[in-house]
This record gives C-alpha cells, structure tokens and sequence, in this order.
C-alpha cells in the first residue's frame, strides 16, 4: 500500500475539487482515490486502433483475367430489358416507397 500526498498551488482547482467531492457526499481521500481509478480505467480500456495509410499505386493491380460474357438466361441476357438505368433506378425506389409507406 502506497500513501500519496497531494499540493495544490491552485486556489481555484483546489475549490473545484472540494465542491466536487462535497457533491459526491465523500471525503477529499476517497474522490482523489475514485479520480485515479476512473483515469487509470478509461486510459487502460481505450485502445487505439492504427490502420496504415497504402499507396493505391503500390498495393493494387489490374485485373488480368479475361472478361466474362453476360449471362444468358432463356428471356434473354440479364437486364437486357432495361432500356434507361435512370428510368429504372426511380421506379424502384417509388416501388420501395409504396410497400414501405
């Protein structure tokens, strides 16, 4: 067991602490104690994440394979009805909003 003494050479933060404690409904020892806990918890319990910073130039490739022909069903290439994306994009949402309303 450790015995730790504290000097506050600042009037204001000393007065904030007492308030808080006073707050609190514990002795000045026991919130300094409950402070350190907090600190040491949160610092113990936050771990930082690094993700590395790639250079797309570096770590990416184009692709070598050939490309594939679109898939033939027996209606038809697949999509091969849809005539404008922007036309068909806007129907499916008024569809999705109609179910969903």
């Amino acid at each position: 067991m450790q015995t730790i003494q504290l000097v506050l050479n600042d009037s204001k933060l000393e007065q904030q602490i007492l308030s808080l404690a006073a707050k609190e409904k514990i002795g000045l020892e026991d919130f300094a104690l409950k402070a350190l806990q907090f600190y040491i918890e949160e610092n113990e319990s936050a771990v930082a994440i690094k993700i590395p910073n790639l250079n797309p130039f570096q770590h990416s490739r184009a692709p070598t394979g050939k490309i594939k022909e679109p898939r033939q069903t027996s209606q038809g290439l697949v999509f091969d009805d849809i005539g404008s994306t922007m036309d068909f994009a806007k129907n499916l949402r008024k569809k999705g909003w109609q179910r969903n309303g």
